[in-house]
């Protein structure tokens, strides 16, 4: 088996319902098929596998990206050692749009994002869009209750407040303002037209309740 097969078998959702089934009864197989539920845990029981496997090049680690769902990106990443290669950087931010459940991982990606040089995770035109950005940035994070502290913040309030707006079911979404000096920032992702600022545990300013408005994503460039 190559090993991106070994890779792609890992994260198929087949392969993770067949391991729970194994290893905690046929009534557990419906439950690993739901994102966020048990399959998560067959995962984690596949991963002594994958570290076995050989180092990836770049070629095989872009070709993995494109045969795994956007779900289990960010783990992948980790699990196959491809964020500590040369090109890890740059294949953090090629797919920093695709992830999902980013939360799961935040202070892990900080970590492994803290000391590093970042500047890969960005393209010419970013960096050039960075460079010309003041000292110190105002920023704003939209998010459900408990998602205070993430990775994901942007330079405009109207994004923000419908990040906020959209993480509001049960409860009020947060608008969140914060302070931080550019030097501290890791990337700025100017795809989807969010103006995003990577960015751990800035300085928050303020914490604003936003109740569900329906209001629409702002279409605005950079």
């Amino acid at each position: 088996m190559s090993i991106i097969e070994t890779y792609t078998t890992a994260y198929s959702k087949e392969y993770n319902a067949a391991l729970m089934s194994a290893l905690y009864g046929s009534e557990k197989t419906r439950q690993c098929l739901e994102p966020g539920h048990e399959w998560r845990r067959a995962q984690r029981a596949a991963r002594p596998i994958l570290w076995k496997s050989p180092a990836m090049t770049y070629d095989e680690a872009k070709t993995l990206m494109c045969c795994i769902g956007s779900h289990e990106t960010l783990a992948a990443l980790f699990d196959s050692g491809a964020l500590h290669e040369d090109y890890g950087m740059r294949l953090l931010g090629e797919e920093w749009s695709r992830f999902k459940h980013m939360a799961d991982y935040n202070s892990l990606l900080a970590r492994c994002l803290q000391g590093r040089d970042t500047t890969d995770m960005m393209s010419r035109h970013e960096r050039r869009a960075l460079n010309q950005l003041p000292g110190t940035l105002t920023i704003y994070r939209g998010c459900g209750p408990k998602g205070k502290h993430g990775l994901s913040w942007t330079l405009s309030k109207e994004v923000a407040h419908w990040f906020a707006n959209r993480f509001s079911y049960d409860e009020p979404g947060l608008l969140i303002t914060a302070r931080v000096r550019k030097n501290r920032v890791f990337a700025l992702k100017l795809g989807r037209s969010e103006r995003e600022i990577v960015v751990w545990k800035p300085r928050i300013v303020s914490v604003e309740k936003i109740q569900e408005d329906h209001k629409p994503f702002p279409k605005r460039g950079v």
